[in-house]
């Protein structure tokens, strides 16, 4: 089968194979690409791709003299300041979490030092900056009391304006200037239109992950594949983590049947199919026979490739660089399914909150919001371009 990309930097080169510690052992044969690989520009890979944990503790296996001492020495100051920072969040989310379930409040944490635990059974295993929480949509207005008490407070909310912004967004961002702490809570996994589980649903299979005294719930591990998955490819998979943390979830289990059902039933199929060509193709790592079949529609295969240029050229999706915007934009639009088509060009018809935000009209005058739509969509594109060139 033709690769997905051509050519690869030696640095990314070796930062793949260093993922794999089954592969460690071998690098030691291959002294040509050590002397080839520009160390500061493979730091600089570990950090982007958020690997530095693991090839911390491959290189420390590989123990070789081609790996410059200062190389190591950087890795290992990475590594134990990840280490001191999953502890801190370990001890906030624990904190944060006993308030919630004295308010009644039942949450879910989709990262941070619970995922670690689950991916990998230890905390240093992975990174993370914040805290993801999930919760019923129902309940985000007495959460945001609640945090208010805790010292948070709202870092970005979206235009609450109108009734849009329920569906068009997923999460808002609160920080803690004290603890240097943000938390995002969720109402959905992914901004709309989506159709995913619903909150009720993930609440009555969650499981208690045992990370603190206090009782924290993550994923089930069919929910936490949706997630993986999903979450993976709204990002363009721009981050090497996302496969590596899907590849050790795969791993944890045979039951590769039950794990991939959510994704069927939502309808998608054919991102299954892009992680089984971006593991194999990017990664080289072995593929569960169960999800082989799903690599073989055109769809999944073109998605992949798009996909592993981003990787290949550190193209952030969420945020791309001068001359990626287009391909990053129809990336996002192409991995909707026939369902969320639809309901983006709907959508587009109708007034949003950001619509209102340019326009404020009593609730009475909503109505005028469609015909002018087209208008406020204009203007606020015109503002964005003006002072996106004035900065």
């Amino acid at each position: 089968m033709k690769k997905l990309v051509g050519h690869r930097s030696n640095e990314l080169t070796l930062l793949i194979e260093l993922l794999d510690s089954e592969k460690v052992k071998l690098l030691k044969q291959n002294k040509h690409l050590f002397s080839k690989v520009n160390w500061e520009v493979f730091l600089e890979l570990t950090s982007y791709h958020r690997v530095y944990p693991t090839i911390y503790k491959n290189i420390k296996l590989l123990d070789s003299p081609l790996v410059p001492t200062e190389v190591v020495a950087s890795l290992h100051r990475h590594y134990v300041e990840n280490t001191m920072r999953m502890m801190q969040l370990t001890a906030e989310m624990e904190r944060v979490c006993h308030v919630f379930q004295q308010h009644s409040l039942n949450v879910i944490i989709l990262k941070g030092p619970i995922l670690s635990y689950q991916l990998y059974e230890d905390l240093s295993s992975r990174t993370s900056n914040d805290l993801d929480v999930l919760i019923d949509l129902e309940d985000l207005d007495k959460m945001t009391d609640v945090l208010g008490t805790l010292g948070y407070q709202i870092a970005y909310e979206p235009p609450r304006m109108l009734e849009d912004w329920k569906v068009q967004n997923h999460h808002i961002e609160f920080y803690n200037k004290e603890k240097g702490c943000e938390i995002e809570i969720h109402w959905k996994l992914n901004p709309g239109p989506t159709n995913e589980p619903s909150f009720k649903e993930m609440w009555q299979h969650k499981i208690r992950v045992p990370v603190t005294t206090s009782a924290v719930y993550g994923l089930d591990e069919a929910y936490l594949l949706y997630h993986l998955i999903t979450h993976g490819a709204r990002h363009g998979w721009f981050r090497l983590r996302w496969l590596t943390d899907i590849d050790q979830l795969l791993k944890r289990t045979d039951d590769h049947q039950r794990l991939i059902f959510l994704l069927k039933k939502y309808n998608y199929r054919y991102l299954i199919g892009q992680y089984v060509h971006l593991v194999s193709d990017v990664l080289d790592q072995p593929i569960p026979a169960e999800l082989l079949p799903y690599g073989s529609s055109h769809k999944a295969r073109s998605l992949a490739k798009k996909a592993a240029t981003f990787i290949e050229n550190k193209v952030d999706v969420d945020h791309p660089p001068s001359g990626w915007e287009k391909s990053c934009t129809d990336y996002l639009y192409s991995i909707k399914n026939r369902s969320q088509k639809w309901q983006f060009f709907i959508r587009k018809a109708y007034p949003n909150s950001w619509d209102a935000q340019v326009l404020p009209l009593p609730k009475s005058l909503y109505f005028l919001y469609i015909p002018l739509r087209p208008i406020l969509g204009l203007w606020r594109y015109t503002r964005r371009r003006f002072f996106s060139v004035k900065g």
